[in-house]
């Protein structure tokens, strides 16, 4: 249970964060120019791993 509603801009620091690890989770060998890449974090990605099984 949250003891306050976020304010916007703890919203907006909050999703800007996965916003810029995006094109790392969808497409790191054409950013990095590689044939292959392995995306290691250092928790549990839910939502990552319910969008690569579907």
């Amino acid at each position: 249970m949250l003891a306050a509603e976020p304010t916007e801009a703890q919203v907006d620091r909050a999703v800007s964060y996965p916003i810029a690890e995006l094109p790392l989770v969808v497409d790191a060998p054409a950013v990095f120019g590689t044939e292959s890449s392995v995306f290691v974090y250092h928790r549990r990605m839910d939502d990552a791993q319910r969008g690569a099984h579907s």
